[in-house]
């Protein structure tokens, strides 16, 4: 593999020159061969050297394009003057057939940097190739000031920062940032496949940060022109759960050239403004944040240093590439930008999409019809008339996703017009002979009346209209009948409800699953409306489903016969053959199903007969062997429901689960207990604080903060207690010391503040030493507690608790931050006007934090002082200054 340098200088003052000698300098200590074109031969010695004219630059480019391979390696440098058109040589600035010669010379691995004036304009030229790093003295439309960044770009002395041996141009942009560039704001654009030199900045692992802290701390590790791709997810997200392994595999295969995190911390994601999991940000070495598409993490990282016009241009390039993959990402990214465009790329994507309409693989056709709704919605009446007629044009395409797609975004501008012309549309395609134009038409037919944009006479009408669909000889179009049918029963008759009613439970029967599923979903919803008899027919129903061959079908199915069983009168013999069914379940090859069937059992018992109960207890104990945690917990839940409290003290010394299933039944069945009964088994509830199993100890704090037991206990035993609590701050477990420190002020309220004087003493002392815990959540938490306890205190503790609150005004959490300066205000009216003097000034030293809801809330919390009539005199003065 050979090295070539490609220098262009096209003016003769000193500066440009002198650049010229600085680059070929440290390039050559490289390794690279030099070709130079510039008004003044250079010093250094050049393999091939041209004067700085359009035609002699143009044969040393032709002469190097015959030297060079696929396999080398290229840099690209041009300083002197620049202009929009590109550089300016001596014989006029207007080069753009110069830098279409740059963009073609073969190579494996390029750097072009841009050290003129409108340099960043061409981002967008260079970084459609996946092998290139773009960098630029400044960003788009900036003139700049070479004599600033090539000085510092090309030195000597460019510090090697990882000290692998190599400067690597990301080190000499670090170099440039590091020491400030007065005019411009340089640009460093790597692309997805481009390689740094020398040893790889970062690990190819994703790395896990659990709070601000912690990712600040990684965050801190980025240089200038270097990049943290982040994925926020939670544990409870499927789709995240899908999109784990994909996530490691882009950073196992990043080569270590980004930053890979990722975190599950709902509270930091909140902070961020993330509002759906997963979510993808690009984070640049000055804190930047760009939102990517997950599923093209590495090919959207060079767009993050580009214009929008240029983003629009490269995608649109990418319209007629070989691949199909590569042909469909782009279009969909085109859609992503369609509210963003210019009218004139608007114009220009339409049409490169309407070319895409003959497009042969139906993967592309599908988010071409797509992209292309986005864009028509922004067209002029004439032009959207045209866009409709292109989409109706593909209702008979031979791919189904292609007819479903275009339908969709055919729709999606019906529902631009006003309502009556939408809806007459809309009834004229169900009766289409294409299934995908009918479902289409359902959907964006419950889209209306899910905004309300239909009369209760229309709403009545679309019911009608949706139940005949219900017989559809299709099973997507009886299934998106019947999704969208809950969107019209919120005004219906009694009449038409019933109706409703039974043209859903006809549907229960359905041969496809999908449908099956969705009719109980939506005879869920019209369950409160429904009248007694239905309720029982609906109850019968539901108890067939309960042996249904799909395991969602049959859960679903369950869980609304336990809403109709709570909310009606079912008879005796229902609730009976009910029961029954539901321990039938018990034995299902599914734990999700078998859990929720022995949950529905539980809250049904109170219903159940004698007898009954027997044979549920006894199906009961069966399932404590059972090879799902869950289940056995319920199971042994509702049989403690079933035989009483001592029958479960019985099981405390059995060890291992059940053990400890049978202690955390206890803890939460004690709720439904007689208050005798309560301050029977208290002793007991107290001794599960102390518990060795951490499981055990949060149930037992739950417990103790119920209404029933907490209202209930004598104030001795409140105090014995709330005693317990402070001693569970310091629990081992982290979870157990969280839930210790958030329940001890609600311990606390729900007792009626029955806590002694020196218990209050106590625990707002101890609550303020956890204000500096190690855990940012036990802070935050530590605070609700105390503010629960404040109008109890003396004026010497509060004193102390107002200075350690003003503290976590710095904390490094900004959660903990936003709560500190919350609890602050709630507490003021107890605080002495020279402490609301100087938490007034700390806050509005928070006017600076980097968090835009810290800075509001802490301006909020100045103007709430303000009004408290409580400040010296001067220091309101200062803050309406501020305000």
């Amino acid at each position: 593999m050979a090295k070539y340098a490609v220098i262009i200088n096209g003016d003769r003052e000193g500066r440009h020159l002198q650049n010229v000698e600085r680059a070929g300098a440290e390039l050559a200590k490289s390794g690279f061969s030099l070709y130079v074109a510039s008004p003044q031969k250079p010093e250094l010695p050049t393999d091939q050297y041209v004067p700085a004219n359009k035609r002699d630059v143009a044969g040393l480019l032709e002469s190097l394009r015959g030297r060079m391979g696929p396999d080398d390696e290229l840099v690209i440098y041009t300083t002197g003057h620049g202009a929009e058109s590109g550089m300016c040589l001596e014989d006029g600035c207007n080069t753009e057939n110069i830098v279409a010669e740059l963009d073609h010379l073969p190579y494996s691995k390029r750097v072009v940097v841009m050290d003129q004036c409108f340099g960043g304009n061409f981002t967008g030229r260079f970084v459609d190739d996946p092998r290139t790093l773009f960098v630029s003295a400044g960003s788009k439309d900036e003139t700049v000031c070479c004599g600033e960044f090539a000085p510092r770009f090309w030195a000597a002395d460019v510090p090697d920062l990882n000290g692998d041996g190599v400067v690597s141009f990301a080190e000499r942009h670090a170099n440039v940032m590091a020491q400030g560039v007065w005019q411009s704001v340089p640009r460093f654009v790597p692309t997805e496949g481009y390689i740094q030199d020398g040893a790889a900045p970062f690990e190819n692992k994703v790395i896990v940060v659990e709070d601000e802290g912690s990712l600040n701390e990684q965050l801190k590790r980025l240089k200038p022109g270097q990049y943290a791709i982040m994925t926020f997810s939670t544990t409870w997200c499927g789709p995240c759960r899908t999109y784990k392994p994909i996530f490691d595999e882009f950073a196992e295969d990043g080569n270590g050239q980004h930053l890979w995190l990722r975190t599950e911390s709902e509270d930091l994601a909140s902070a961020w403004g993330i509002t759906g999991y997963p979510t993808i940000m690009i984070i640049d070495g000055q804190g930047n944040r760009h939102e990517v598409d997950r599923n093209n993490v590495l090919s959207e990282i060079s767009e993050v240093g580009t214009s929008l016009a240029d983003r629009a241009r490269l995608l649109r390039k990418k319209f007629s590439d070989a691949d199909p993959a590569i042909r469909a990402n782009a279009v969909y990214g085109y859609g992503r930008l369609a509210d963003k465009l210019s009218p004139e790329e608007l114009a220009e994507g339409a049409k490169a999409l309407r070319a895409m309409f003959a497009d042969s693989e139906p993967e592309v056709l599908r988010v071409v019809a797509s992209a292309y709704g986005e864009l028509a919605k922004k067209f002029l009446p004439k032009e959207k008339t045209e866009a409709e007629k292109a989409l109706r044009a593909m209702f008979t395409d031979s791919d189904s996703g292609v007819r479903f797609t275009a339908a969709m975004a055919y729709c999606s501008l019906l529902l631009l017009e006003k309502t009556e012309t939408c809806v007459k549309a809309l009834k004229m395609m169900f009766a289409n002979d294409v299934a995908e134009v009918r479902m289409a038409a359902v959907i964006a037919y419950g889209q209306l009346a899910d905004a309300n944009k239909l009369s209760p006479e229309e709403l009545a009408e679309g019911a009608r209209v949706l139940r005949t669909m219900f017989e559809d000889g299709l099973p997507g179009v009886r299934s998106v009948a019947v999704s969208s049918y809950d969107n019209f029963t919120n005004n219906l008759s009694p009449e038409e409800l019933a109706e409703s009613a039974k043209a859903l439970r006809a549907m229960f029967a359905d041969s496809e699953p999908q449908v099956r599923r969705l009719a109980v979903f939506a005879y869920h919803y019209i369950t409160p409306k429904l009248s007694s008899e239905e309720a029982m027919e609906g109850a019968k129903a539901l108890r067939v489903m309960f042996a249904d061959s799909e395991p969602e079908v049959r859960k679903i199915a369950v869980s609304v016969y336990y809403n109709i069983a709570i909310a009606y009168n079912l008879s005796p013999e229902e609730l009976a053959e009910g029961a029954k069914a539901l321990r039938v379940m018990f034995a299902d090859s599914d734990p999700e199903v078998r859990k929720i069937a022995v949950s529905v059992y539980h809250y049904i018992t109170p219903k159940l007969s004698p007898e009954e109960l027997a044979e549920g207890a006894k199906a009961l104990r069966a399932m404590f062997a059972d090879s799902d945690r869950e289940v056995q917990l319920n199971a042994i839940l509702a049989y403690g429901r079933i035989k009483g409290m001592e029958v479960l003290k019985t099981m405390f010394a059995s060890g291992g689960d059940l053990e400890e299933f049978a202690k955390r039944s206890f803890c939460r069945l004690i709720k439904d207990l007689s208050s005798e009964e309560v301050k029977k088994y208290a002793k007991d509830i107290i001794a599960m604080l102390t518990d060795s199993n951490p499981e055990v100890r949060w149930a037992a704090i739950s417990a103790c903060v119920g209404k029933k037991f907490a209202s209930t206990i004598s104030t001795e035993v409140v105090n014995e207690v709330a005693g317990i609590f402070r001693t569970l701050f310091a629990d081992r477990d982290q979870t157990v010391r969280r839930d210790a420190v958030y329940s001890y002020g609600r311990f606390a309220k729900k007792s009626n503040w029955r806590f002694s004087r020196e218990e209050m003493a106590r625990g707002s002392s101890a609550l303020r030493v956890m204000f500096a815990d190690a855990d940012p959540e036990i802070r935050e938490r530590s605070t609700y507690s105390y503010v629960e306890l404040a109008h109890n205190l003396s004026p010497e503790e509060l004193a102390e608790g107002a200075k350690a609150l003003r503290a976590m005004f710095a904390d490094s959490d900004a959660t903990v931050r936003l709560r500190a300066v919350t609890a602050y205000v709630e507490l003021a009216h107890h605080f002495s006007p020279e402490e609301l003097a100087e938490g007034a000034k700390a806050l509005r030293a928070m006017f600076a934090d980097s968090e835009p809801q810290i800075y509001d809330a802490a301006m909020k919390a100045c103007i709430k002082l303000q009004l408290s009539g409580k400040l010296p005199p001067g220091e309101e003065l200062e803050n309406v200054r501020e305000f």
